[in-house]
């Protein structure tokens, strides 16, 4: 919520410059003789790399929590042999972040066809391996580039948590 009404308040802060400077144009369609001034240019940089480290710090952390629950649903299914409704509500969690990293990384659904994995000892295994692996992807990144593997690997996530939640043992 902290994060949705900082977006409200950036954009009206924009909308409202723009506004006052008429977007840099007269109603004649000239460039104005006035631009905007250099403190109002540098105020609106400086808020749109606080925003874009925000959003970078808020993808760490989902990545981070969701390798945390992965390996908490392996360990978890190596002492049980099998998935406990815990680990199922974990599951979802994963799914829920996974989600939300794909999101910010801007990519859409995943087309592949790739065949899943034999057993859910070997679904988890791989869920447990590629949640930690996207974190150490992402981690590896700036805030600058988007990784095609981090992508991926979140895809493989979900695919893997679709196949975790269908298969009963």
């Amino acid at each position: 919520m902290r994060f949705e009404l900082r977006d409200l308040g950036l954009t009206l802060f924009i909308i409202s410059v723009c506004a006052i400077t008429g977007f840099g144009q007269t109603s004649s369609g000239r460039q104005r003789e006035t631009p905007l001034s250099k403190t109002i240019r540098e105020k609106l940089i400086e808020m749109w790399i606080d925003e874009e480290k925000a959003e970078y710090q808020q993808l760490l952390e989902r990545c981070e929590e969701a390798a945390k629950l992965s390996e908490e649903i392996h360990e978890s299914y190596a002492v049980n042999k099998k998935m406990t409704s815990i680990d199922r509500k974990k599951l979802l969690q994963v799914e829920d972040l996974s989600k939300k990293i794909r999101k910010d990384l801007r990519t859409g659904k995943d087309k592949s066809t790739e065949k899943p994995p034999a057993s859910i000892g070997a679904a988890v295994k791989f869920l447990q391996e590629s949640t930690s692996m996207l974190f150490e992807e992402i981690k590896n990144n700036t805030r600058h580039s988007v990784s095609v593997a981090a992508i991926q690997s979140s895809n493989k996530i979900l695919k893997l948590v679709k196949f975790l939640k269908i298969k009963k043992e």
